[in-house]
């Protein structure tokens, strides 16, 4: 009778698992993204004529945006400690609250120095604090059905950037710059009720460190009389301020640096991370200046761009999953995708026609990334140690984002012409393609020598 009643509640707690209340969850986090997402996916739109009156040079908005991604992915790092004192949904509502001050703020100026404090710092850390915690939810809901899970999760909210161009071209007509910003900022507050929604599986929140409590006796020197301290352990006070740096270490899990695996996926994904990034953040200101697109034109092209996203998150993933192909080598054909289509805009930039091509295969490039990139490293880190793996991974994408974005901004001021950047650009994400390459290559040879020398040592 027990054991039927066990059988019982591991099935219940399976069907949770991959189901269940879980699409909920995923439906919220959907609705989270696309609250958030406009003033993103419309900035080249809002901002690139006045930032052309204004002189702001290439290498300058490559840096504000690029600030605005490397505080949201260094905040990942607190994304383990932060889920250990608060729950997912208080996480979310505090950052989304930073997040609609920061867009509210934004109307009321357009000076690049206002900007980089509104949308470069504050939207930044706003959704900094949140993301991950969403992310987290996700990865608690779904073992069998990740994959299909992230899936609809970054195909949904990549809906909005379909239509939202032209909304927004309608809306500058009539409110301007500043008007348009100030609806964006009204429709952020839709997030509000959707983070209401984020309620955990039991049995499955992230793991809070139990404390014990000792009583100190009464010492005339420290004056401490039957104080109550906790601790996660039993060690004395003097040992706990040596061991500081050890808990640190274990708090962050910055022994992930230590394993080889970790590194070279962290370090592949990072710089072809800030090499994308920088692809997205500037196509607007690339079909402008480059391509010469009008307003209009520009509106249809990232709606045509966000249409190929959509087919790159919800069919490839769909094709790759029935040929049985891992992430890594599915997030290298997206890197190659991405690469050729940022070609076909540099050779053919004044045929408009084709450029739309190159348009094309790099949205499906870039929704097939947005994909891959999510399902790496739950395949090489255990559940317990993937939110601060998935913070470290964050903080590293920050830094390179921060470095990278400005240098291939400069390529473009230095030869005034955005031909030199796609080309970086391309360069940089094939960076991540030769690394993992010779990783696949070398490490079983490695391997083997290493086993063959521990094998001799052993016997002699």
């Amino acid at each position: 009778m027990a054991e039927k009643l066990t059988e019982d509640k591991e099935d219940k707690k399976s069907k949770a698992l991959d189901g269940g209340y879980g699409w909920v969850v995923i439906f919220a986090i959907v609705a989270i993204n696309s609250a958030l997402s406009p003033i993103v996916v419309c900035f080249g739109m809002l901002y690139e004529a006045k930032f052309l009156e204004m002189g702001i040079t290439a290498s300058q908005i490559s840096f504000l945006l690029h600030l605005n991604n490397s505080l949201q992915c260094a905040l990942g790092l607190f994304s383990g400690p932060l889920l250990k004192v608060f729950t997912n949904k208080q996480i979310v509502l505090g950052g989304g609250c930073l997040s609609c001050l920061s867009l509210v703020l934004t109307t009321l100026s357009w000076r690049y120095e206002y900007l980089l404090c509104t949308i470069g710092v504050m939207l930044g850390v706003g959704n900094g604090i949140l993301m991950p915690a969403t992310y987290m939810m996700v990865y608690s809901y779904f073992e069998k059905k990740l994959a299909l899970a992230i899936s609809l999760q970054v195909t949904g909210s990549c809906l909005i950037g379909i239509f939202m161009p032209q909304v927004c071209h309608f809306l500058l007509q009539y409110y301007g710059v500043q008007g348009t910003v100030l609806i964006f900022a009204g429709f952020a507050l839709n997030m509000f009720p959707a983070a209401l929604l984020l309620h955990p599986l039991k049995g499955r929140e992230y793991k809070k460190k139990k404390t014990s409590k000792i009583i100190l006796p009464h010492d005339d020197k420290n004056g401490l009389n039957d104080k109550l301290i906790s601790t996660n352990n039993n060690n004395s006070l003097p040992k706990e301020k040596k061991n500081m740096c050890r808990s640190v270490t274990k708090l962050f899990d910055f022994k992930l640096f230590t394993e080889a695996t970790y590194v070279i996926l962290a370090l592949g994904m990072g710089v072809s991370f800030a090499s994308e990034l920088n692809t997205i953040v500037m196509t607007p200101f690339v079909l402008t200046r480059l391509n010469g697109f009008n307003i209009q034109e520009l509106a249809i092209a990232i709606s045509w761009l966000s249409s190929t996203d959509l087919t790159g998150r919800l069919v490839v993933p769909f094709i790759t999953y029935k040929m049985n192909l891992p992430p890594k080598v599915c997030y290298v054909c997206s890197l190659m995708a991405s690469s050729i289509g940022r070609t076909i805009m540099a050779v053919f930039y004044d045929q408009k026609y084709i450029v739309l091509i190159g348009v094309a295969t790099l949205g499906l490039g870039k929704g097939s990334k947005a994909v891959f990139q999510s399902l790496i490293l739950p395949r090489y880190v255990e559940y317990e140690r993937l939110a601060a793996a998935n913070g470290l991974l964050m903080v590293t994408n920050g830094i390179l984002s921060l470095v990278v974005g400005p240098v291939i901004g400069l390529a473009h001021d230095l030869a005034n012409s955005y031909i030199y950047s796609l080309y970086a650009t391309t360069a940089l994400s094939m960076f991540c393609v030769i690394l993992w390459s010779c990783d696949y290559l070398i490490r079983p040879k490695v391997k083997k020598v290493t086993e063959e020398s521990s094998s001799t040592e052993s016997n002699a």
